[in-house]
């Protein structure tokens, strides 16, 4: 999920909402302050400037803040580049230091889990809805991306449930040649 500053955030809790085995925010490039950002449920942040010409510059204040948003909540930190228009100048370290961690893996038996939910447990969470006085625009295209997202997951499983019951007939056949 691409949050550049403190204008998306909202995007932040849509992505805590998705089931997935690794959720990261792609903070490039990162052209704003994010303020307080709540990293809990996530598990990677990558930080890096913009780079081309007419490339905003990123204040080290904003790194700092993703930083220790990541520390407090071990997130791991990934910074990109500091960016610019010659951005092999600039280089990637931040306090004389590249970052280059990786977040950890969830067990694949919860990725498994979190794909073969039932299909009522897909719906959008009620502690995942978008606060009342959120702009009625942006709850609905919030609420279409979920809905839309619970559509996939159902058809997925829908689909596995299919192929597992198209193989358990055919290995009864089997045996009953056999």
């Amino acid at each position: 999920m691409s949050v550049e500053d403190e204008r998306v955030l909202a995007r932040v809790d849509d992505l805590r909402c998705v089931p997935a085995a690794v959720r990261f925010l792609s903070c490039e490039p990162l052209v704003g302050p994010v303020g307080a950002l709540d990293l809990a449920g996530i598990d990677w942040v990558m930080v890096g400037g913009e780079s081309a010409p007419g490339a905003r510059p990123m204040q080290i204040e904003w790194v700092r803040e993703l930083f220790r948003a990541c520390r407090k909540s071990e997130a791991a930190f990934f910074f990109k580049q500091w960016g610019g228009v010659q951005k092999h100048r600039t280089g990637r370290e931040l306090r004389g230091k590249t970052y280059d961690e990786m977040p950890v893996a969830k067990r694949r038996s919860d990725r498994l889990q979190a794909v073969a939910m039932p299909s009522d447990s897909l719906q959008p969470k009620s502690d995942c809805a978008l606060p009342p006085d959120a702009d009625s625009n942006l709850r609905s295209a919030s609420l279409r991306r979920r809905f839309a997202l619970s559509a996939v997951l159902r058809q997925r499983a829908s689909r596995r449930s299919k192929l597992r019951a198209g193989l358990g007939e055919q290995l009864s056949v089997i045996g009953e040649i056999v």
